[in-house]
């Protein structure tokens, strides 16, 4: 399968997500060189991905899944959420939990949406 790739931006904190769905990890790998000179560590036989990435473009946050699994989708998000909200100083805790499982649901309801056009 290749992948394909879809962008939003977060309405609330301005975050800007690319979730990409397929392709390989070596393929990703390269991607992530191409567009930003660097690349995460990570295992080739992983089946998902986040990732926090900064250069002269700005901040971008990105979901990687090799084939989709809704149980690694959520697992992603957990990520994401943690580290758009960490990003803009709002740190996981009691004050925050609410906050932070609203950003959750609203990445799982895109990125299916999202799943869902890349597929047809």
């Amino acid at each position: 399968m290749k992948r394909k790739g879809r962008y939003f931006i977060d309405p609330i904190y301005q975050a800007e997500v690319y979730y990409l769905l397929g392709g390989t990890a070596a393929e990703l790998r390269e991607y992530f060189i191409k567009e930003h000179g660097q690349t995460p560590k990570f295992k080739d036989n992983t089946g998902g991905l986040e990732w926090m990435a900064e250069d002269k473009k700005g901040m971008r946050f990105y979901v990687w899944l090799e084939k989709f699994n809704q149980n690694n989708l959520v697992h992603e998000i957990k990520h994401l959420t943690n580290d758009v909200l960490n990003e803009i100083g709002i740190p996981p805790c009691e004050q925050t939990e609410e906050a932070y499982a609203y950003l959750q649901e609203f990445y799982f309801r895109t990125l299916m949406d999202l799943t869902h056009k890349m597929r047809k």
